[in-house]
């Protein structure tokens, strides 16, 4: 049951970091997920450095339905060498995302962004690269940093890599692969 609180966790501070890069962008934008079609999917791999110890997992986010209101994520996960039970994401269209991991509230200053390119997978992609700084309103208060990069290449929430670092800990996560689906 971690492994799944483990991906709200990330698809909610990914969705929230791309809401607040859009929003840098545009004065009025509408949910990031709002053009996103039935089929379209992105894969990725997480290597989770903690006190000297790696850990890799993948999930693969597939959109399964979507109205109007809300989309329907397909969430298969590959997590500390097994499958996970195939789960779902509801995500409310109308509404904006807000993330609130075990009782905290994120809060992000960007504090540059810039064109860049990344490569992953062998791929090169034209990105903007987002630094910034998440502070929490929870118990832990270390400083959090991230480099986001996002490709309007990519399909949903665009983002190639990103890199947080948490103290001695660090996250990486890199595409390894997505497509567009031709649904409604």
């Amino acid at each position: 049951m971690k492994a799944a609180a483990k991906v709200v966790f990330l698809l909610g501070a990914v969705l929230g970091l791309t809401l607040a890069v859009r929003a840098e962008e545009k004065k009025k934008e509408e949910h990031p997920y709002k053009q996103a079609k039935v089929g379209d999917w992105i894969e990725y791999k997480i290597t989770d450095v903690k006190s000297g110890r790696s850990f890799e997992s993948r999930f693969k986010l597939t959109v399964k339905e979507k109205y109007e209101n809300e989309i329907v994520f397909k969430r298969n996960e590959h997590y500390d060498g097994r499958d996970m039970p195939e789960g779902e994401e509801h995500i409310e269209l109308n509404k904006p995302y807000r993330q609130d991991g075990d009782g905290e509230s994120f809060q992000y200053e960007i504090t540059a962004t810039k064109d860049d390119k990344v490569t992953v997978g062998g791929k090169e992609y034209a990105c903007k690269l987002v630094e910034m700084k998440i502070t929490t309103s929870g118990i832990d208060t270390e400083e959090i940093t991230r480099k986001v990069w996002i490709s309007k290449d990519v399909p949903l929430d665009g983002i190639v890599k990103s890199v947080t670092k948490h103290g001695q800990n660090t996250k990486t996560r890199e595409l390894l692969g997505c497509g567009r689906g031709a649904g409604k």
